[in-house]
């Protein structure tokens, strides 16, 4: 069976997807769980919490900033209106994508700085990770390559936990 008709692989049946992919989808879900994690103690909502039964518990703490903005505090609009709902989308959206630019530079920065201190095959397998390029070659602007994972990263983590956090809201908030 041939396997080049299959996606990812060449004519010889190998596969094209090498360390330089691996290796972004390594860094890309560790910088989503760690976005996911910071607006999570914000009470915005994730899968996980729908499949382990959470998430009611967390819609009537008022402790959680996003619920807080629900119920009209923090300047707010309350309730759960069509307004008050695409209010909460966009506060959750910003705050992924702001989330996710600061944890994508940052880890970007200390990987390429961990490259910088070592020798060999460790700095040849983390330049390999931060860009397509062959290894030795130059980054021009890093902080600006991390930042830019890191908000396509948090807008990812924002859109999804914006849809969660929303049926949350419809389905346990208190009326």
């Amino acid at each position: 069976m041939r396997l080049s008709c299959l996606p990812y692989f060449n004519d010889n049946g190998e596969s094209t997807l090498g360390v330089v992919f691996w290796s972004r989808v390594l860094i890309g879900g560790l910088v989503g769980l760690a976005v996911g994690a910071l607006t999570g103690s914000m009470g915005m909502l994730n899968l996980p919490q729908f499949l382990w039964g959470t998430s009611e518990a967390v819609i009537h703490e008022s402790a959680y900033p996003i619920i807080g903005l629900v119920g009209g505090g923090f300047g707010g609009p309350g309730g759960t209106g069509l307004l008050s709902l695409a209010f909460i989308v966009l506060v959750i959206i910003i705050a992924a994508l702001l989330a996710g630019l600061l944890i994508g530079v940052i880890s970007h920065v200390l990987l390429l700085a961990l490259a910088g201190t070592t020798k060999g095959a460790a700095k040849a397998y983390f330049t390999k990770i931060l860009r397509d390029e062959p290894s030795g070659a130059s980054d021009p602007n890093p902080i600006g390559t991390g930042a830019v994972r890191g908000l396509i990263t948090g807008l990812t983590v924002g859109i999804l936990e914006s849809i969660f956090t929303l049926m949350g809201i419809v389905k346990f908030y208190p009326r």
